[in-house]
C-alpha cells in the first residue's frame, strides 16, 4: 500500500492533527475500523508529529487513537443498537440541570450533555472525549444500555478520530448500517470544546462493578416518570380495563402489553411486583380467555 506524506492529503492531516493534541494514533483500514494491515495497534500507536510526518501514512486509512496512552475516556452514545443518546441526555438532565445545554441546531429538545470535545459518528451517535480520572477501563459501569466507553485500564480501547471515513466494509453484516454509510460517511467535530473533566456522577457510575436492571430501567425510562407520579393507579386501572374488554383474537396481545406497562412501573418503584402480578392475573380472570388461569 502507498504511504501519504504530503501533510495537505486528508488521511495523513488527520494523524497529524489528533498527534498535535498529544493523542496517541495509529493506522486503520480504509472504510472500516479494524487496525490495518493486522498491526498490533497498542505497539504501533505514536503521537510523535516528526516520526508521522518523516514515514507518512497509508493512503485512505482511517485514523484510530489509543485512549490508554492517550489519557482519554471516551464516552460512546450509540444510536442505532440502543438509544444512547437519549439515554445520556435524560441522565445528565436529572444532574446539573443549569450545567449542560442543548444545541437546538443538532439535537432533540431534552438533550442535555456536558460540554466537551465531541465528535459525531457516521450512523448518527456521538463520542465524548474526557480526560480519564485512573483506573477506567472499557467497563460500562452503571451506565445505560447504548453507552459505551473506551478507557485506559492496560492498552485500554480506541476510537475513530474525527475526519475518518466508513462506509459499507464498516458493516459487513448488517444491512442497515451499510445503508447508512453507503458511500462514505466521515466522523465530524460536532463540539470543539476542550477535552473535559469527567464529571463526578459519570465517574461515580463508571466505578460500580455492575449494572443494575432497575437502575437502568429507570434511567431509561426518565423522560416518561414525570407523567407517571401521582397517575400511577389510573394508569394500572387504565390497563386493567383494556384486559377486561379485549377483542377476542386480541386479548394475549393486550394481557401482554399491560404486562409490560406494569414491568415500567415496577421498574421505577411506582408499584410493587406483588400488587402488579396479582391485578394482571385477577383482570384476566375476569375476561374471557380460552384457556383460564394458565393462560
Amino acid at each position: 500500500m502507498h504511504y501519504d506524506t504530503d501533510p495537505q492529503q486528508p488521511n495523513i492531516r488527520t494523524a497529524l492533527t489528533a498527534a498535535r493534541r498529544g493523542w496517541w494514533v495509529f493506522p486503520v483500514e480504509p472504510g472500516g475500523k479494524r487496525p490495518w494491515n493486522g498491526i498490533r495497534w497498542s505497539e504501533a500507536a505514536t503521537n510523535d508529529v516528526a516520526e508521522i510526518r518523516r514515514h507518512g501514512w497509508p493512503r485512505r486509512a482511517n485514523v484510530g487513537i489509543a485512549c490508554g496512552p492517550s489519557g482519554l475516556l471516551v464516552i460512546d452514545l450509540d444510536n442505532h443498537d440502543a438509544d444512547g443518546v437519549t439515554a445520556c441526555s435524560n441522565l445528565c438532565a436529572r444532574q446539573y440541570h443549569e450545567s449542560y445545554r442543548c444545541d437546538r441546531r443538532y439535537c432533540v429538545p431534552e438533550m442535555r450533555w456536558p460540554a466537551a470535545y465531541t465528535v459525531e459518528t457516521p450512523t448518527g451517535g456521538y463520542h465524548q472525549y474526557f480526560t480519564n480520572p485512573g483506573g477506567l477501563g472499557n467497563g460500562t459501569g452503571e451506565l445505560p444500555d447504548g453507552i459505551d466507553v473506551r478507557g485506559a485500564k492496560g492498552a485500554g480501547g480506541y476510537v475513530l478520530a474525527a475526519g475518518s471515513v466508513l462506509d459499507e466494509r464498516a458493516y459487513p453484516d448488517k444491512p442497515d448500517l451499510q445503508a447508512m454509510v453507503s458511500g462514505g460517511r466521515r466522523y465530524e467535530v460536532y463540539d470543539d470544546s476542550p477535552v473535559a473533566q469527567l464529571p463526578g456522577f459519570l465517574n461515580d457510575l463508571l466505578r460500580r462493578p455492575t449494572r443494575n436492571p432497575n437502575v437502568l430501567a429507570t434511567r431509561v425510562l426518565s423522560a416518561r416518570c414525570a407523567e407517571w407520579g401521582s397517575v400511577t393507579i389510573a394508569r394500572l386501572n387504565g390497563e386493567l380495563h383494556k384486559i377486561k374488554h379485549a377483542a377476542p383474537g386480541n386479548r394475549n396481545k393486550t394481557l401482554f402489553e399491560a404486562a409490560c406497562r406494569c414491568g415500567e412501573m415496577i421498574a421505577i418503584g411506582r408499584i410493587d411486583p406483588d400488587t402488579a402480578e396479582a391485578k394482571l392475573v385477577s383482570a384476566a380472570r375476569g375476561s374471557a380467555f380460552s384457556r383460564g388461569e394458565a393462560e
